[in-house]
Parts: structure tokens; C-alpha cells; sequence
């Protein structure tokens, strides 16, 4: 008997709220303490604060803010509630992509995976915004992918947009870093009609717009209010220049206290694409913060421009960071900050190699997906985010934590690749997704001996 989406779906929820159940008080970690400390300010102060290097979007400290208000210390474990079940919105969204830009088979290969897929349910019971944003950014992309229906005043597709545009929104108030995956699907909202139907496409793409716009504004006014500068959401591009575009080399996946470990175990690697970098440059110590990620930025844009060969060569280094199949979750059992029955040797041995595996298998496997989507009239949308936050994020600071945002997107495409039954590739399309395959494997390789470093570490 055939397993009905529903219950796949409720099977991934269980499984997160399996894993919450067993470690419902993790110590804080990095940003998760920040945010915290965001949401205790503005309950506290009635104010939001920045965090003197970057200015944080106000959407995931709001979020836990609620629940400390209405809870105290248990707001904490109700707010990871929420997220768990909010992750089931995630998993709804993988089901209706899979069945809008493929089929029925491909859809539930694709829900199978989200269910069970290590990276995802580690967010769920820790306290990082992605779960958040997965939930309003690919919810919002469900509403706005349904059937193309020309719009019209009072038309259902017109409702679908302005909602879909509202999450989309929200979405960009959890994580800035989304901007420009909303505005390709902007532009794919303009194209999809075709050619004889450009104005129709325009109008959705503006009323889309228009949403976005209504939700964002009032925080852009209040940014100018406070800091006398605009700016959209918030600002945080200074800091991942800082990071990314300098002459200090930090792969934020690993512990702090690892590092130099890496180093030593990966200095074949990193002597081509990291050795005899340029003096680092140090951070603005403006006052006003948007002013800091300003010139932060304009520091980083320098450096690239002055040290062009370092910066590409390091760019190599960077790609194998983002491509590489750790994952927070992976970080925390090096942290050792799973209690408990998690923290095993079995169950941390088991998750963290089926996590590899895992996230490894579902970026190969995306590959022949993206193929198959682009042959759909506008299948090629689920081909471009992933080509947006690689080319922007991807490039610039190169962490895993950076591909969370399109991961549904990849589990979708692995999905249609592993669901089969579609008509065969091309030999030019084949030998291209060797090829691709070829490039994983190479950057994989690059990364081995940190990743064995991280496994010794956890076993």
C-alpha cells in the first residue's frame, strides 16, 4: 500500500521532534547565544539593538522575542516547538514543488528525502533562523508557482501572488541574504507567460513586488529613523566581506579550537589556494553601523581589486567549502554539545556519517535533476536559485550554512533523479553531468583531510 504524502510528511516532523525531545536544552552556540540576546533586549528595552559589528534582519530575534514574553526560560523550548512543526510547512512546500515542476513519483522521492535529511533536522532543535525562513521563503514559492494564470483584477492568481509576495517579505526580514533569490523569482514571474504574454508576466511580477515592498518598508524607515541611512533590511554584506574577501582564510563549519589543526592536516590544499596571502585589512570602527558594513564592503571590494590572483585562487578553496558535505549539525557533535542519548558513540557515529552521506548524495544527485527541470517551459527557475546564492553567498564566504537556503530546492531535483521514468538524456547532457560530477568529487577531495580531522574529532 502506497504511504500518502500526509503521512511522510507528519514521519519527517516526527523525527524532528524525536531529536528535540531528546536534547531539548542544547547550550547556545555562536549566533544562537546573539540572537537570544536580541530577543531578551527588545522584550526587556522595548528597542532593537544591533550587535555592534553587523546589523542583524529584526524577523528571528521578533520570533523568539514572543515566545520569551509569553514563556520566560520555557520560551526557548516552545519556540523550537514551533520550529519543528514549521519545518512540516518546509516539507508540504518540497511536495507541492516536486509535483508543479515535475510529477507525482518525483514529489514524494523528494518529501522521502526532506523527511529524513540530517542538515534540516538539525535546525529544528537549535536556535538558527533557517528553519524560519525556510518555512516563509518556500512556502511563499509554493503559492506563486501554481498553474500560470494570466492575472486579472479579483482573480485567484492575483490573491496567490500578493500572499506569496507578503511571506516572501517576511522571509527577507529572518535573512537578508535572500535578495537576490527573490528577485529571480521576480524575473521568472515576468518571463514564464512567454513572449505574447509579457504584460501579464510584468503585472504578476509587480504585484509580487508591491508585497515584498509593503512588508520591508516600515523596517527600511525605521532603519533610517534610528541610523539616518537606508537601508532594506539589514546589514550584515560588511562583515561577510571581512570574512571572505581578506587576507585571514576561516572555514566557519569548524570549531574555533580546530583550526589550526585543519591547517596543518590540509597544508597541500591550502598552500596553492591560501599560501602567502596579502596583509589583512582591519575592520571600520564607524560609529553608526550601516556606515561600518559600508565600508567594510568598499575595504573588501578593494582588496579584491588590488590582489586579483590571491582572491581567485582562494575562490577555489571557498567552493569547496560551500560544496562540502558537512553541516551545523555535524559541527555541534564536534562541539559536543548533543546530551544524552545523542551523544552515544553509535547514534553520534551513525548521524554524522549518514549526515555526510546525506548532504553529499543529495547535491550529486540535483544535478541530472536540474536537466530534467530546465526541459519544462520554465522549469529553469529551479536551475537558477541555486546559481544566484552560489554566485553571491557561495563565493563569498563559502560555508555550508550558506546553501541552506536553496537545499529544498536541490532535495527537489534529487528527488526527480531518483524518482527515474523520465525520458533519457542526451550524450551531450550526460557527458555534462560527469563532468559536473567530476568538479564535486575534485572539491570534495580538497576538503578530505579536514573532514577526516572533523571525524576523529566525533568519533
Amino acid at each position: 500500500m502506497r504511504v500518502s504524502w500526509i503521512a511522510i510528511a507528519a514521519l519527517g516532523v516526527g523525527v524532528r521532534l524525536l531529536f528535540l525531545l531528546l536534547a531539548p536544552h542544547i547550550e547556545p552556540h555562536a549566533d544562537e547565544s546573539t540572537y537570544l540576546y536580541l530577543a531578551a533586549c527588545w522584550n526587556r528595552f522595548g528597542v532593537y539593538s544591533d550587535w555592534v559589528r553587523f546589523l542583524w534582519p529584526p524577523g528571528y530575534p521578533f520570533f523568539l522575542s514572543l515566545f520569551l514574553r509569553a514563556a520566560g526560560g520555557g520560551g526557548v523550548l516552545a519556540a523550537k516547538a514551533v520550529q519543528v512543526l514549521l519545518s512540516g510547512v518546509i516539507g508540504a512546500s518540497v511536495y507541492r514543488l516536486g509535483l508543479r515542476f515535475f510529477d507525482r513519483r518525483a514529489a514524494r522521492a523528494a518529501l522521502w528525502v526532506w523527511a529524513l535529511y540530517p542538515p534540516l533536522i538539525g535546525y529544528t532543535h537549535t536556535l538558527w533562523p533557517e528553519t524560519l525562513f525556510l518555512a516563509l521563503f518556500f512556502s511563499a514559492f509554493a503559492l506563486i508557482a501554481g498553474p500560470n494564470v494570466a492575472p486579472a483584477p479579483g482573480a485567484r492568481g492575483d490573491v496567490r501572488l500578493l500572499l506569496g509576495g507578503f511571506l516572501f517579505g517576511g522571509a527577507l526580514l529572518v535573512k537578508e541574504g535572500a535578495l537576490p533569490l527573490v528577485a529571480v523569482i521576480l524575473l521568472w514571474l515576468f518571463l514564464r507567460e512567454g513572449a505574447g504574454r509579457r504584460g501579464a508576466g510584468a503585472r504578476g511580477a509587480a504585484l509580487t513586488a508591491l508585497a515584498v515592498l509593503v512588508v520591508i518598508l516600515p523596517w527600511t524607515i525605521r532603519n533610517h529613523s534610528v541610523y539616518g541611512r537606508w537601508q532594506p533590511v539589514g546589514a550584515t554584506l560588511g562583515m561577510n566581506c571581512y570574512v571572505g574577501l581578506n587576507g585571514t582564510y576561516r572555514n566557519l563549519d569548524y570549531p574555533s579550537d580546530m583550526i589550526a589543526d585543519m591547517v596543518r592536516a590540509n597544508r597541500r590544499v591550502a598552500g596553492p589556494f591560501l599560501g602567502s596571502p596579502p596583509p589583512a585589512w582591519k575592520r571600520s570602527e564607524a560609529m553608526n553601523i550601516i556606515d561600518r558594513s559600508r565600508e567594510d564592503t568598499a575595504a573588501g571590494i578593494r582588496f579584491a581589486r588590488a590582489n586579483p590572483g590571491y582572491v581567485l585562487r582562494s575562490r577555489v578553496k571557498r567552493i569547496a567549502d560551500y560544496l562540502s558535505p558537512t553541516s551545523n549539525p555535524v559541527r555541534h557533535y564536534a562541539l559536543r554539545l548533543y546530551p544524552g542519548i545523542l551523544s552515544a558513540g553509535p547514534v553520534r557515529r551513525a548521524f554524522v556519517l549518514f549526515a555526510l552521506f546525506a548532504s553529499a548524495a543529495v547535491t550529486a544527485l540535483a544535478v541530472p535533476g536540474i536537466f530534467h527541470a530546465v526541459r519544462r517551459r520554465d522549469g529553469w527557475i529551479l536551475a537558477l536559485l541555486p546559481a544566484a546564492l552560489f554566485l553571491t553567498a557561495g563565493l563569498l564566504v563559502g560555508a555550508s550554512r550558506f546553501r541552506v537556503p536553496v537545499l529544498p530546492v536541490l532535495i527537489v531535483l534529487a528527488g526527480r533523479t531518483l524518482a527515474g521514468g523520465e525520458g533519457r538524456l542526451r550524450a551531450a547532457e550526460r557527458w555534462t553531468i560527469a563532468a559536473a560530477w567530476a568538479a564535486l568529487l575534485f572539491f570534495w577531495v580538497l576538503n578530505s583531510a579536514e573532514l577526516l580531522v572533523l571525524l576523529r574529532r566525533v568519533w
